[in-house]
């Protein structure tokens, strides 16, 4: 493959997660870059062994640069996209012609997932710049999901070699044009980011973006999924109904449940970075978290 890809991750209070996350860069990606940061000054208050185990890992496995980043922890979306740009510094294969793979840490794909993209990239690579990634949006436990998608592939253009066109908040990729591909469920993301601690999701909306609260966001995670109830669904997304003028899980159009609005029903393997955990046995992560 001719092709190369970057991958990125900047990450914060997600020690259940990390390791394995890491692997999965090794695995997909010809360069790792690593920030584990707080991003806002109110998450500093949930920091863990994220860091520590990253930087285990590093030490280890030389693809993984663990790169501590100086920035102003202000609002996330702001914050974020320049940790990016800093990476992409550091980086030997910011070449027009390769790609950059943007991962969370909640964020596993199928286990084709890698070698269907590098195959696409080299036969396809010229008739687009970005992929989307249809996903399955887990919600309470490994099982129920909404479906849903996101932007995480992204080729390097010549104009991106310039310092101004590279990302830009909200993490969105600088484009002249685009052209995008997108990747069917089958092949797409496992997204586990309603497993991770709600307490500090909380928080995390609160800062997300400057000038915006998103305390619609809060009051839904305080009155609709701390209490929904897998075996009253109806129930619940009819409060949320009430709520938000949406009959789903979810507050808002962006994820989708099923037509009557209750979640899809997943019975099927996990990406084998997480078959590898105990993370499947878990039947409500918001106990994990004392959230309920």
């Amino acid at each position: 493959m001719s092709a190369k890809i970057i991958g990125l991750l900047v990450a914060w209070s997600a020690e259940d997660w990390i390791e394995q996350c890491l692997k999965q860069m090794m695995e997909f990606c010809d360069e790792v870059f690593v920030n584990i940061s707080a991003h806002a000054p109110n998450m500093k208050q949930f920091e863990d062994k994220t860091y520590e185990i990253t930087k285990e890992f590093s030490k280890i496995n030389k693809k993984v640069q663990m790169v501590d980043v100086s920035v102003d922890l202000s609002y996330h979306s702001i914050s974020k996209a320049s940790i990016f740009n800093n990476l992409l510094e550091r980086s030997k294969l910011f070449k027009a012609g390769n790609w950059i793979w943007t991962f969370d840490v909640d964020e596993f794909y199928s286990d084709t997932t890698c070698s269907a993209i590098k195959e696409i990239i080299e036969t396809h690579g010229l008739n687009f710049n970005q992929v989307s990634f249809n996903e399955k949006y887990f919600y309470i436990d490994t099982k129920h999901y909404m479906k849903g998608n996101h932007y995480r592939l992204f080729k390097i253009e010549e104009h991106n070699l310039n310092n101004n066109s590279r990302f830009i908040p909200t993490q969105r990729w600088a484009g002249n044009e685009k052209r995008i591909l997108s990747i069917p469920i089958e092949f797409g993301m496992f997204h586990y980011s309603m497993l991770m601690n709600p307490h500090a999701k909380m928080e995390f909306w609160k800062t997300e973006y400057e000038g915006k609260t998103q305390a619609n966001k809060v009051i839904w995670l305080d009155k609709i999924y701390r209490n929904y109830d897998l075996t009253n669904e109806q129930y619940w997304v009819g409060k949320n109904e009430e709520l938000f003028g949406i009959r789903s899980p979810w507050f808002a159009r962006d994820f989708t449940p099923k037509e009557d609005g209750t979640l899809f029903v997943y019975n099927g393997k996990h990406p084998k970075f997480i078959e590898d955990t105990n993370l499947l046995l878990e039947t409500d992560f918001r106990a994990r978290y004392g959230f309920k």
